[in-house]
């Protein structure tokens, strides 16, 4: 014996119940995607604001290089767009009458993060009459 389904007056659809879960099973996969979006977003907001820090901080270097140094000099200043930067230069090793002078430059570059500052910060050495 086959037994045949029907509804009771003999019309087909889904019941309040069926939409409700499918509703809800939906609502709930749409914020888990919204939420790996705007993850990325924030993610990529703030690669390149730390890109934009490491380039600015490599400009601030070829910049003291360029201009010339002073034995022992601090600069600082901020940008239009909130980069915080500091260029410490200090003599590097002894001072010896046949050694060449050498100064080392550290420009440290600081930015607001989602939950702290963040900072960057790039050394390098120069010899004195070595700009260009």
């Amino acid at each position: 014996m086959v037994e045949s389904r029907t509804s009771r007056t003999g019309e087909e659809g889904f019941t309040l119940i069926e939409v409700i879960v499918a509703v809800t099973i939906l609502g709930i996969s749409l914020a888990a995607i919204l939420g790996v979006f705007s993850q990325a977003l924030t993610r990529a907001h703030a690669r390149d604001r730390a890109f934009a820090a490491r380039v600015f901080a490599q400009d601030v270097l070829a910049r003291a290089t360029v201009t010339g140094t002073s034995d022992s000099d601090n600069r600082e200043g901020r940008t239009d767009d909130g980069l915080s930067w500091i260029l410490r230069i200090a003599p590097y090793g002894k001072a010896d009458v046949h050694a060449p002078h050498m100064a080392i430059m550290t420009a440290t570059v600081s930015w607001p993060g989602e939950a702290k500052t963040q900072s960057i910060s790039l050394t390098t050495l120069e010899l004195e009459g070595s700009q260009p």
